[in-house]
């Protein structure tokens, strides 16, 4: 049975007072808004006036015996006044004896706003507001019934009260969250969290956080929620680690972002963090790391010269990264900025395409120290993600690995120096591109008409013009985008004019007829010009462009061959993202749609069965399959204790034994074994063109952290997509595996499982160690 939480007389009158700005008085919470004006009233209606104010006066005064009899009196007015009712459910010293007085609340609340009126709000047609005493009686009464362990009740009111009023204020998605977190229903508090997914408050942004972390665990998105969270209130962590205890008397004041706030959440919420394996451990973690950080921060603020001798050893007490190769550079940047200074940037960047992990420009060339301080801030204080340290450290300047490679040796960060650093080349780009449009959108008539027609007209030149969604997703900002790219190629000469990405995942109205202005002002290669002719794309959006191309005197045509495009848009893809992008299944040369459909549905049965509960994280499995010639492979089950969930195939026993010991690293075990994985992570992770494939043709995905992500890896780290026979015999062992796990070990036998079109024999033992 949950505590009862003293909603009613505590932790309601923040929610529906202070959180909303002002300090509303017992009596207008309990009786409603008075009318804005006098009015002839009926004689019911005069009575159930004089009632309320009966309740006005009960709320007012301090004595309970006094307050009872009040209320008592207003009943005897009023059947229809549930205020009183809802006072003497206040009173009450226990929620057994609550719940009848709050039953009566709603009979009178709901017959004072009658049968006709409660359809209406029922069905949308009606509207009412969270201090109406309808919708307090009804609050009062699913609280209760929460408080009693009465659940499903209280859900189903609690999900009532939210149909009819979606934007409450008075807390009622908060305690329908932590009903639904105590019940294990993690797909409906899902939803809930996409319904309000714009509530940046404490409650919700650290529930979302529990809710990921069940269901996904220890990821890079776990720790960008984790960092808004954090936004919002920096004192949770201190309570849910339990560095503080919390005090026994609880706050009745929560301004957002105080400690009082954090308090009340850790109080309702903190039993749920406890009950998720691996949640508290993950939080401590993390605490340390951010403190540590604060530390050094604060430190390398008072004293920057401290590097080596104070700061690099408790540098290596923080985590590698789960992104753990870096670079690092410092470029010249080779345009003036709108002050007329050709500024020195230091980019530090890992893998992921789109925004760097940390940034800093100067007017003049850093010292190597002032370098170091960046590369510092960046592991301290990162953009995306909690601090943490690189593995490896990659950089073209002799002068920088000369000074570093040593020294940062000893703290675990290795150091290469290599000829060519390509994402640091994407992210100047990409600097330079908003650079371009920023000095542009400044300049007065820069693309007027008149200007354009000025421009010399290029006999013969043909132009093609592209605008395509990205075939990849994009670092922006620590949120992940599929930007759209815009291309303008000059068919006459193969040259690319003009490449540039939008903001977001839409086309910004006017954003071709804007690209092709800047082209022909400033094209990347070659003088200002307007060619004689322009080709679009057959997806590219050209309503209006046709008739302003007619007045530059340039010729519109679409067309449908979109080879050129096609080549292009690759080689620039493959140039923003870098090596290491995800493989895709659908485009794997033999892969039909029925095999990664049968895919879809055996990852979904794997994961809704969730075998991860009834395996030991240790515990290794051979599979035997009479339908392939090679074999056996031996399977770990992840997502214990918060890890990535999914299964990994190797064909080396002995190294997975030592693997799931401990005794080396996944690196490691990636440069000696080859492994086919299937791990359940965000879309974002996926090749678009499968989750593109998934989403068109309804393949069924568990939830928004559970898309079926499947790579094969080669020895040396070298990835590639899965080939049609791997994805078979992964729809084998997904189908077969849960079916064998009896909770306290592994029922072991040959069986019968079906892939695609056929019948397959397969065996699953437990492999000793």
């Amino acid at each position: 049975m949950l505590v009862r939480s003293g909603y009613i007389s505590r932790y309601r009158d923040f929610e529906f007072e202070q959180r909303v700005g002002h300090v509303a008085s017992r009596k207008n919470r309990k009786s409603g808004k008075k009318p804005k004006r006098k009015a002839k009233l009926t004689g019911k209606q005069a009575r159930l006036r004089r009632a309320n104010q009966l309740v006005n006066r009960a709320c007012d005064c301090e004595d309970p015996q006094e307050q009872i009899a009040l209320a008592r009196e207003a009943i005897e007015l009023s059947d229809e006044c549930s205020s009183a009712w809802v006072l003497l459910g206040d009173i009450a010293p226990t929620d057994e004896e609550s719940l009848p007085l709050y039953e009566r609340a709603v009979v009178a609340a709901d017959k004072h706003l009658g049968t006709k009126a409660i359809a209406q709000l029922d069905a949308g047609e009606r509207f009412i507001d969270d201090w109406d005493p309808w919708f307090c009686a009804h609050a009062d009464l699913a609280h209760c019934l929460r408080s009693l362990g009465r659940l499903s009740e209280a859900i189903g009111r609690f999900e009532r009260l939210l149909r009819i009023i979606p934007h409450e204020e008075v807390g009622v998605r908060n305690c329908l969250a932590a009903t639904l977190l105590h019940e294990e229903r993690d797909d409906d508090l899902s939803e809930l969290l996409k319904q309000y997914a714009h509530d940046d408050s404490t409650y919700w942004r650290f529930t979302h956080v529990l809710t990921h972390f069940r269901r996904r665990g220890n990821t890079l998105h776990t720790d960008r929620l984790l960092n808004k969270a954090c936004e919002s209130n920096r004192f949770v962590l201190v309570y849910l680690s339990s560095l503080k205890e919390l005090p026994r008397e609880i706050p009745e004041f929560q301004p957002p972002g105080s400690e009082a706030e954090a308090i009340w959440y850790v109080k309702e919420f903190l039993r749920y963090w406890q009950q998720t394996p691996g949640a508290i451990d993950w939080i401590r973690s993390e605490l340390q790391n951010r403190l540590l950080a604060e530390s050094l921060l604060g430190d390398l603020r008072q004293n920057s010269g401290i590097y080596w001798q104070g700061l690099m050893p408790r540098v290596a007490e923080l985590p590698v990264s789960k992104h753990p190769d870096w670079t690092i550079d410092l470029v010249r940047m080779p345009v003036e900025d709108e002050d007329g200074n050709r500024l020195w940037v230091v980019f530090i960047t890992d893998p992921r395409p789109g925004v760097p992990l940390g940034m800093e420009s100067f007017l003049e060339r850093p010292s190597d120290p002032e370098v170091f301080e960046v590369l510092l801030k960046a592991m301290l204080e990162p953009v995306n993600g909690s601090p943490s340290r690189p593995a490896v450290l990659r950089m073209k300047r002799k002068g920088f690995f000369s000074a570093w490679q040593k020294r940062l040796g000893k703290v675990g960060i290795d150091c290469k120096l290599v000829k060519e650093l390509p994402e640091i080349d994407r992210s100047l780009e990409i600097v330079q591109l908003d650079e371009d449009r920023r000095q542009l959108a400044t300049q007065e008539d820069a693309l007027s008409d008149d200007r354009l027609r000025e421009l010399p007209l290029q006999e013969n030149a043909v132009w093609r013009v592209a605008a395509r969604q990205l075939p990849t997703w994009l670092n922006i900002e620590g949120e992940m985008v599929r930007p759209y790219v815009r291309l303008v190629v000059d068919l006459t000469e193969a040259k690319i004019l003009q490449s540039d990405l939008s903001e977001g995942e839409t086309l910004p109205d006017g954003w071709l007829k804007e690209g092709l202005a800047i082209t022909m002002l400033s094209p990347g290669v070659g003088d200002p010009r307007r060619p004689a002719a322009i080709e679009f794309d057959p997806e590219a959006p050209t309503d209006g462009l046709e008739d302003w191309l007619g007045g530059l005197d340039v010729a519109f045509a679409k067309v449908e061959e979109t080879e050129p495009i096609d080549y292009l848009l690759a080689d620039l893809t493959g140039h923003l993202t870098g090596p290491g992008r995800p493989p895709s299944l659908v485009n794997t040369a033999g892969m039909t749609t029925e095999l990664v459909a049968t895919l879809c549905d055996a990852a979904w049965s794997f994961y809704v069965s969730r075998p991860w509960d009834r395996i030991p994280g240790d515990a290794i499995l051979k599979i035997e399959c009479d339908a392939w010639k090679s074999g056996p492979w031996y399977a770990n089950v992840m997502g214990q204790l918060g890890m990535e969930l999914g299964l990994a195939l190797y064909e080396d026993p002995g190294l997975l034994q030592r693997l799931v010991a401990g005794q080396i690293s996944d690196e490691e075990m990636a440069r000696q074994m080859s492994s086919l994985t299937l791990s359940y992570s965000e879309k974002y992770d996926m090749a678009p063109d499968d989750v593109d494939a998934i989403e068109t043709h309804g393949w069924p995905v568990a939830d928004d952290q559970a898309w079926p992500n499947v790579v094969r890896i080669n020895p040396g780290i070298s990835r590639r997509a899965a080939l049609p026979w791997e994805v078979e015999l992964l729809i084998a062992c997904l189908r077969a595996i849960p079916t064998t796990l009896t909770g306290t070990g592994v029922r072991t036998g040959w069986g019968e499982v079906e892939t695609v079109g056929r019948t397959v024999r397969i065996q699953v033992s437990l492999e000793e160690g």
